[in-house]
């Protein structure tokens, strides 16, 4: 978690407009002066979900006075040369300690929430002006990596904070994540009988894998890091695990080291397609190309869905698909990792 503070540009331009609204009360003389870019997200890769399903880039902001504001025909802009990029329309309002998200979307015709222009992921300023052009609040941001975001912490103060994951229409809070391995690589799973079809439903949590054999991984052949050999000849192999959470988390990630594709399920629901054809497939069909180089010994994460995740035992069901029937190496390992927010003290 990075900290910084706004500071004055040897350019002339303000790094914050005031430094932040710490101490503003009911009895400001303009009750605009409590108004300020609160928070922002630069590079929105699903951290916020707009109605229409789009990741938006999004600015907020806060209002530190004691009665709501109209912000109609304030100016709002990512360039300190040109600040009426953007003119707030009238209507738009932001009630007494609360909070107003403006969507950048850079569209054409913006709607009231939304900006005409998008963030820049690697740093630039946003402010809010006066109608003659007399800065409210301006702020220049640092470069942001994706889902990050840059908030006042607490509201309306002067200090700010990169967070893991933003807080848009909420108050900001000081977060971090708190990683948890679930699943290591070169545990043991079960594994079917080499050459036989499993029975229909062998992905699902209720089915009976007793008679299926323990393996721990990476599973494969024609690779020195192999733990469980297999043959050469098969197109397919398929793998069940149980993956135990102890808390449900925020996200869930798994890495999947595969040799050459592969399809995962979670609780019976198909949740990572690697490197197979779309549409419908079978234990028959190969993998789309035949992996080497670097990707043969690089784990590539996948998010897990989360929602309807419980405490306790998932059932994690994999199929590995090769590109021949014959091909010189083969290889899977897997690992899983939880993540949650947590608040720092």
């Amino acid at each position: 978690m990075s900290w910084w503070r706004c500071v004055i540009l040897l350019s002339g331009l303000p790094g914050c407009g005031r430094g932040g609204a710490g101490g503003l009360d009911s009895g400001l003389a303009d009750p605009l002066d409590g108004l300020v870019v609160n928070e922002l997200m630069a590079s929105n890769g699903g951290a916020f979900v707009d109605t229409d399903g789009s990741t938006p880039d999004w600015v907020e902001l806060y209002n530190a006075g004691a009665e709501e504001l109209d912000l109609g025909g304030l100016w709002i802009s990512d360039d300190y040369t040109w600040k009426d990029r953007h003119v707030l329309p009238g209507g738009l309002t932001v009630p007494a300690g609360g909070y107003l998200l403006l969507r950048a979307t850079g569209a054409e015709e913006p709607g009231p929430a939304e900006l005409p222009f998008k963030l820049s992921a690697s740093g630039e300023g946003i402010g809010v002006f006066h109608s003659d052009g007399e800065p409210l609040d301006w702020v220049l941001f640092p470069p942001l990596a994706e889902d990050v975001a840059l908030g006042r912490v607490p509201d309306g103060e002067s200090w700010f904070a990169e967070m893991p994951w933003g807080t848009p229409g909420a108050a900001n809070r000081w977060l971090e994540w708190s990683e948890v391995e679930v699943l290591a690589g070169g545990e043991t799973w079960r594994v079917a009988a080499e050459g036989e079809v499993p029975e229909a439903g062998w992905e699902q949590p209720g089915f009976d894998d007793g008679a299926w054999q323990e393996a721990a991984l990476p599973l494969g052949h024609g690779d020195e890091r192999v733990v469980t050999e297999v043959s050469t000849e098969l197109i397919t192999v398929q793998l069940r695990r149980e993956l135990d959470l102890e808390a449900v988390p925020d996200r869930l990630v798994l890495g999947l080291m595969v040799d050459d594709g592969a399809r995962v399920w979670l609780d019976g629901e198909e949740v990572v397609r690697s490197n197979l054809p779309p549409g419908e497939i079978d234990s028959e069909t190969p993998a789309v190309e035949d992996i080497d180089g670097p990707d043969e010994r690089r784990f590539r994460e996948w998010e897990l869905p989360v929602e309807g995740l419980s405490t306790g035992g998932h059932t994690l069901a994999l199929e590995l698909h090769q590109v021949l029937g014959s091909t010189e190496d083969l290889f899977v390992d897997v690992e899983v990792h939880a993540f949650t927010l947590v608040e720092r003290d």
